[in-house]
């Protein structure tokens, strides 16, 4: 298949959302996971200095099936001068709703996208930076939030596409997965499929924050509270991911509706619109526990298969979303891959994700990757928009 390139001048108020722009078009016959299908120029509308392609390429769903994926790579303007390829950081963000409309690539060339500030130490120090927009943000949707398998593989065949999205970069890079939160846990996911789903992928290390492993666990701690429209998120995410007519039967008339509404929502939206209890959308007062979901949701959790690199877990205790005790990294998850792949930390992290400034922004040891420091470890506390910080 021929890749489609074409290019376009960037602005805030020349950026179609996806459900207007055809680059996102559905595509007729998807090919092998990683082949470029589209891509494009995209000028980024942030003080990092890279340049910026759009891709649409192919990937593999919850059901073994083809799908098409969106995502945007960055690649430094400086060239590489460290030892050996460049390094790329395949990076997956955290939860921005279920409506397409909310791809990670349409609010980047926006510049729109607030996590771009996390990935530019990265680009500072002359890595390539790629994120995927997940199956169904960006390309015809809902999102299939929640769902393991698709969410990883989508971040190790955007690896595999980047080379070939960019013009005069014909390598295999080492790649870093890292992400927090519904990032941390597609990251996490990666990790786990890339020995038998990508081996060809040069993958040197993993670090995944806020991880809600345990999905059953996180929606009955989040029912109810103020960011209790997530759990709908999750079954409407997942029900559209496994297309099981079953999981829908749950859903009172109500809560249908509900869940319509909910597929058109972005994060904002389905925590200020969806504020109600699970059993208000339910025919049960217990939903999760329903045959169907409770064993769904048995195969969703992070944790049954050991990376092959080494993994750097950390969570944040004042998450809200992602309590900690069911983030990977805690005790409850540390079994499988949190415990036995090679190098894991099940610890408080000594390196903040955040972007530093000044000459932290340059220190070695961002982002944080499996790095043991001297002494005693600084406090952190998270600040209201969930990043780290230093307590001095």
């Amino acid at each position: 298949m021929s890749v489609q390139r074409t290019g376009v001048g960037r602005g805030t108020a020349l950026v179609p959302p996806p459900s207007l722009d055809p680059f996102y078009g559905p595509v007729a016959t998807v090919p092998a996971p990683g082949t470029v299908i589209r891509s494009r120029r995209v000028v980024v509308l942030h003080e990092a200095v890279a340049a910026g392609w759009q891709l649409v390429y192919a990937s593999t769903g919850a059901r073994g099936q083809r799908i098409a994926v969106s995502g945007t790579v960055l690649l430094p303007c400086r060239s590489w001068r460290g030892p050996g390829e460049r390094p790329l950081l395949s990076y997956g963000v955290g939860v921005h709703g279920l409506d397409r409309d909310a791809a990670p690539s349409h609010l980047i060339a926006r510049g729109a996208e607030p996590e771009l500030d996390l990935v530019a130490g990265a680009l500072d120090r002359g890595w390539a930076v790629a994120i995927s927009d997940g199956d169904g943000l960006g390309m015809p949707g809902p999102h299939t939030y929640g769902a393991g398998a698709p969410g990883g593989h989508a971040l190790l065949d955007i690896v595999r596409a980047a080379p070939v999205a960019v013009p005069r970069w014909a390598s295999t890079p080492p790649t870093l997965l890292w992400g927090y939160s519904e990032g941390g846990r597609c990251a996490a996911w990666a990790a786990e499929l890339q020995p038998s789903y990508a081996p060809d992928v040069a993958l040197v290390a993993l670090a995944a924050g806020g991880v809600p492993a345990d999905l059953r666990k996180v929606v009955e701690a989040i029912d109810g509270g103020p960011f209790s429209g997530l759990g709908l998120a999750v079954l409407v995410g997942l029900a559209h991911a496994h297309q099981d007519p079953a999981l829908l039967r749950i859903l009172s008339t109500d809560g249908r509706a509900a869940a319509e509404r909910a597929a058109l929502a972005d994060v904002v939206g389905l925590v200020v619109e969806h504020p109600q209890p699970m059993r208000e959308h339910t025919v049960r007062d217990e939903p999760w526990e329903e045959p169907v979901w409770r064993a769904l949701l048995d195969r969703e959790r992070n944790g049954g298969r050991a990376p092959a690199v080494p993994a750097y877990l950390y969570t944040c205790a004042a998450t809200c979303s992602s309590p900690p005790r069911w983030a990977a990294g805690s005790r409850s998850t540390t079994s499988g891959s949190a415990r036995t792949s090679p190098g894991a930390r099940s610890r408080r992290p000594t390196t903040s994700p955040e972007r530093p400034s000044g000459a932290a922004r340059r220190s070695p040891g961002w982002p944080p990757v499996c790095r043991e420091q001297s002494g005693e470890p600084e406090r952190y506390r998270c600040t209201a928009r969930r990043r780290w910080t230093v307590v001095r």
